[in-house]
């Protein structure tokens, strides 16, 4: 019997958790600079996109990520980017590794057909 996977769902939202990487990194005019916009674009990156907030563009996350590379010994930036990534992101998906000829032979088994071993001259 498979086992269930059990998904941990974040314990706050993304936008409050890109907040704290924001003031991590240096606050809003820092984070402003390094994606190469206003600060009142990022102030809205903090608040809810239900009320009257933006969800960050992927290409300014990148950007703030490629600054949190930069700042290795900043502890509280590296918690912060911890949990945007972990949290958000790579706990949300699973990955599965399956043989390469148990693949084959079940696609094979699919379509009703036989596969003929090869044979190397």
């Amino acid at each position: 019997m498979p086992t269930q996977l059990k998904l941990s769902l974040p314990t706050r939202p993304f936008h409050l958790a890109i907040g704290a990487l924001i003031e991590a990194i240096g606050g809003y005019k820092v984070a402003a600079r390094i994606c190469l916009v206003t600060p009142i674009t990022v102030e809205k990156w903090k608040e809810s996109p239900d009320e009257s907030g933006q969800v960050i563009p992927v290409k300014h996350l990148q950007s703030l990520l490629t600054a949190v590379g930069e700042q290795l010994e900043n502890h509280a930036v590296q918690i912060a980017a911890d949990e945007v990534m972990q949290e958000h992101f790579l706990n949300l998906y699973h990955r599965r590794c399956y043989p390469t000829e148990k693949v084959f032979a079940f696609i094979d088994m699919l379509q009703g057909q036989e596969r003929k071993a090869v044979v190397n001259d």
